[in-house]
């Protein structure tokens, strides 16, 4: 796929921001997902508009590639599941935005929008098509996924609403939506040089080239909804509307013309059929050849009762040899070599899984032998499923319009909060009152900075300090670089350590980032903490350590920026989009939070498996939190505050 991008007077209006996004998969593991384009669109009163767009494509960009994602479209349905979560609190009144997303892999495109400021245009073999968005303002999420092909010669044209119109006035959007020469494109604009230093907005040409075009037996795929239920959280509520409809020019498929069975056939109506003259003719019929077809279709059918038979012998086999690895792992249990006998029946369920897959024969067999092998799995891997739990709190859309995707606990209190947004929710479950409190900039991160205070950092790196009488700026981070972004925050004995990336690299490289107490809530300038940590770091939290979780569920350590010791979990169920990792400084344990399978998983420092709290109840997990004496974990789930007593 090839991409032009083009900025009309970028910064001339304070109160638009947009930016476009295009990334090229590096590893194999990537390219099985494609590429991904994202074009962002914020009008506002803020000047951190150009922030917000950057955090949002950086969180599409690591979620989309993450290792458990099997193919574009169910990476796509996880991605925008993760983006609505930070995009459901936007307060509308401050800030109106738009955004794309399409994944492209060998003629095969994704796509969603949301927003009245971005326009999609398709050129389809040779005709243009817009993609119509509905004019009445909608929330701020993504809703359905758009699917279909681009075919050899085709191209999409992703602008902004001003530049879409500016282009059809002067009739120049056919021109430029089929060019594939970028200078010729600026040669066409440059006729207009006076009319566009009125425009501000963005331009995202992507044509597809031949080498990545739909496989020639292919049928010609049409544009579809596939009705994929990208679950907006807001509240109660749940977003499953369809996009709107395609306004393509596409021609209405022709049928042959129908026959009538009587003017087929009426002919033969009155004609007499000639006899079959069989008995005259059976003698000149040659019987050896009548009973050797009848051998035949006799050995047909006695060889398919010998393949079956075989596959039957073979699928009794294998779920033989499973059983061997089960009766191996039960002797292991015995002797309380628990983490060898997990490998081993891994291995088994594994090889049961994959036989089921391939094979019907035997199937109720072995699907009873993959259940009894998970439940010695889950019985070593500690896993406590259907976790009882009490809600502590929900809230209710009528009463707050906050919807948090933060939790921090302190005593009694909690402390709620939303990313993208600059509203703060206390909570005090001993009398079971909250009150709201408002920043005028969003809250990005939040950490306890002592009794009663929490210490934000803001998109545009500034420090809040919160404390019962409201909010106070402490100033801004000096940054190690201008295109320093962070994406994980920590407090530890005042200190604030960050687990950063430097946007301007072609090859994100992850370092922590360090700022120290200096006091009177001041900090010093920052030091690399870490030089170099993996590229798939996704949290951080400390205790004396600093623990980094990394997106294939491994964690490692680090005292004073010297390498200490590495987690390399072997645990079921396997991990699937792990995100989150606290390590408490009062605690000798670590918390992790997997979403997709709605579980916490609890080690000791040294890795071993203390317990796995799971229930399907818990449909959206967002965040959690541990109470100070380690003897509760609060779980944010969609806007309900819920508590395990471990």
């Amino acid at each position: 796929m090839k991409a032009f991008e083009f900025y009309f007077n970028p910064g001339t209006k304070k109160e638009l921001a947009f930016e476009t996004f295009c990334f090229e998969p590096e590893n194999p593991q990537e390219k099985a997902l494609g590429s991904l384009y994202l074009a962002g669109s914020i009008t506002g009163k803020e000047d951190n508009g150009d922030k917000l767009l950057s955090e949002l494509a950086t969180l599409i960009k690591t979620q989309y590639y993450q290792p458990a994602n099997e193919s574009p479209e169910s990476a796509l349905k996880e991605v925008l599941n993760q983006a609505n979560k930070l995009l459901t609190g936007l307060d509308s009144k401050d800030r109106q935005i738009s955004f794309f997303v399409l994944s492209f892999k060998e003629g095969e495109i994704n796509f969603s929008i949301f927003g009245e400021e971005i326009k999609i245009v398709f050129l389809q073999k040779g005709k243009i098509s817009k993609v119509n968005k509905a004019a009445k303002k909608e929330p701020f999420v993504f809703k359905n996924i758009m699917s279909g092909n681009l075919g050899i010669k085709d191209s999409g044209l992703i602008l902004s609403s001003d530049i879409l119109d500016f282009f059809l006035e002067k009739n120049i959007l056919e021109k430029i939506i089929s060019e594939k020469d970028s200078k010729q494109i600026e040669r066409i604009l440059s006729k207009f040089k006076k009319e566009t230093k009125a425009l501000s907005g963005f331009c995202l040409l992507l044509q597809s080239e031949a080498k990545s075009s739909p496989k020639k037996n292919a049928p010609d795929k049409k544009w579809r909804n596939t009705a994929a239920k990208i679950i907006s959280f807001a509240g109660s509520l749940r977003f499953k509307k369809s996009l709107p409809s395609l306004s393509f020019n596409l021609k209405k498929p022709s049928f042959p013309q129908k026959i009538s069975l009587k003017a087929l056939f009426g002919s033969l109506k009155n004609q007499k059929l000639p006899a079959i003259a069989f008995w005259n003719n059976w003698k000149k019929r040659d019987v050896f050849s009548v009973i050797l077809l009848l051998l035949i279709l006799l050995a047909g059918f006695f060889m398919s009762q010998e393949g079956k038979k075989k596959e039957m012998d073979s699928a009794l086999e294998e779920i033989r040899q499973v059983e061997q690895l089960v009766s191996q792992a039960n002797v292991l249990i015995g002797q309380k070599k628990e983490q060898e006998a997990n490998l081993i029946l891994q291995q088994a369920f594994d090889q049961i899984s994959l036989k089921i897959k391939k094979s019907k024969a035997a199937e109720e067999e072995a699907e009873s032998l993959k259940g009894q092998i998970r439940e010695k799995l889950y019985a070593i891997n500690k896993v406590q499923i259907n976790t009882p739990f009490e809600t502590v709190l929900k809230l209710s859309k009528d009463k707050t319009d906050l919807i948090p995707n933060n939790i921090l606990c302190q005593g009694e209190k909690f402390y709620l909060f939303n990313s993208m947004s600059g509203k703060l929710l206390v909570y005090d479950s001993e009398d079971r009152s909250g009150e709201t409190f408002s920043s005028e900039t969003n809250l990005r991160f939040g950490k306890i900075f002592g009794e009663d205070q929490i210490v934000f950092i803001n998109s545009r790196n500034q420090v809040f300090l919160f404390k019962e009488e409201g909010f106070q700026e402490l100033g801004t981070l000096v940054l190690p670089s201008s295109g320093t972004q962070f994406q994980s925050f920590e407090v530890f004995k005042n200190n604030l350590y960050f687990l950063s990336y430097d946007s301007e690299e072609e090859a994100f490289s992850k370092e922590i980032i360090k700022y120290s107490y200096s006091g009177d809530y001041q900090w010093e300038d920052p030091q690399v903490w870490l030089k170099k940590t993996s590229k798939d770091s996704i949290s951080i939290s400390a205790d004396g350590l600093v623990w980094i979780l990394n997106s294939d569920g491994s964690v490692r350590s680090y005292y004073t920026g010297l390498f200490q010791n590495e987690i390399k979990l072997k645990i079921f169920p396997y991990l699937k989009n792990i995100t989150k990792i606290l390590a408490p400084s009062n605690l000798a344990r670590l918390y992790l939070l997997e979403t997709n399978q709605k579980r916490i998983i609890i080690l000791d420092k040294n890795g071993e498996i203390i317990k796995q709290i799971q229930n399907d109840l818990w449909t959206d997990l967002l965040d959690f939190a541990i109470s100070p004496d380690g003897k509760s974990i609060y779980l944010l789930n969609e806007a309900s505050i819920l508590q395990v007593k471990i």
